[in-house]
């Protein structure tokens, strides 16, 4: 199969309002912040070798459905609209948003089997950018590698699925507990002279588990879903991070498409940043709401509510609806 990607965002977007580190809105940065311009952020070629076993390669899109739950996912367009109860922002340092590499993925025991297993192993140019092309740039400082494994579940006789993914980058990265001058100094964010670390990590579980379920169509139900993640502080701005949430579908008569989800997230930064950062940010919580209304097969609208409290010291808890 080839699967070819081409996004492009007009108007303006609240995403640097909320004194937010991590976007309200996630296609509004998608696929730059402020970029006005269509960027073809996949262009990937699929060829399976066996029933259990498949490579690809090529220019892939990293944020398009990596170990998604049950009811997240959906690049801020189906479920929720926070990045947070989304992706998870501990794996931003290493991975790129879209990048050139390839992957094998093994299906276990293979693909034609219901609730099989999944492993899965990547190399990506740590350079990566969803708005450039060729072969020059993206691995020229290194490479990640991302390693993912999903296991379905039947805890209660009912479906469930968990996700554990790794990442690994071999990028020098700037080190965190430095000077604070470049950070309050001109020439603002210049890292001439600064110490870089040999490497960045991240480490991730996702879960998801239906609580009930309707016989006749195991889809039509809900359930929870549950999130952490921790990265390599000396490096990462977002260090661990913490979500939950309920979500289900189809629980009113009549409206089985329908899909909701209640989602709560927990953002920590770094210790090693400097006082200059600690005294203007901090970590960050949210809770979010959604309701995705099926108004014929083709169109979806889904009402949206937030309730922040930000990272800035300078924003009081945000309030934000949206459709």
């Amino acid at each position: 199969s080839l699967d070819v990607q081409l996004q492009h965002q007009f108007g303006n977007f609240i995403n640097f309002d909320t004194g937010l580190l991590n976007p309200v809105n996630t296609d509004g940065v998608l696929p730059l912040p402020d970029y006005r311009d269509v960027a073809v952020s996949q262009v990937k070629f699929t060829q399976f070798l066996s029933e259990s076993v498949a490579v690809y390669f090529g220019k892939i899109n990293t944020i398009n459905g990596v170990a998604e739950t049950a009811f997240t996912g959906g690049e801020g367009k189906t479920t929720f609209m926070n990045c947070s109860n989304i992706l998870q922002p501990v794996a931003f340092r290493t991975i790129p948003p879209s990048a050139l590499g390839g992957g094998v993925v093994i299906f276990l025991p293979d693909v034609t089997v219901k609730d099989h297993s999944v492993l899965s192993f990547n190399v990506l140019g740590s350079n990566g950018h969803p708005t450039t092309s060729g072969f020059n740039e993206d691995f020229e400082d290194g490479q990640v590698f991302l390693a993912t494994y999903s296991q379905p579940s039947r805890f209660f006789d009912k479906p469930g699925n968990h996700h554990f993914l790794a990442t690994y980058s071999t990028k020098d990265f700037t080190l965190l507990d430095q000077s604070p001058p470049w950070l309050t100094e001109p020439p603002y964010g210049d890292t001439t002279g600064l110490d870089k670390g040999e490497d960045s990590w991240s480490l991730m579980y996702n879960m998801d588990q239906y609580i009930y379920t309707e016989e006749e169509d195991e889809t039509q139900g809900f359930g929870f879903f549950g999130r952490v993640g921790f990265a390599d502080d000396k490096t990462s701005s977002i260090a661990n991070f913490y979500g939950a949430g309920l979500g289900g579908k189809g629980m009113i008569d009549g409206r089985d498409n329908d899909t909701w989800g209640i989602g709560y997230f927990y953002t920590q930064l770094s210790k090693k940043l400097g006082p200059a950062i600690e005294r203007n940010f901090g970590d960050s919580q949210g809770v979010e709401v959604f309701y995705n209304i099926e108004v014929t097969k083709s169109l979806h609208l889904s009402p949206n509510f937030q309730i922040i409290e930000p990272s800035s010291n300078r924003v009081d808890t945000t309030y934000i609806a949206g459709l």
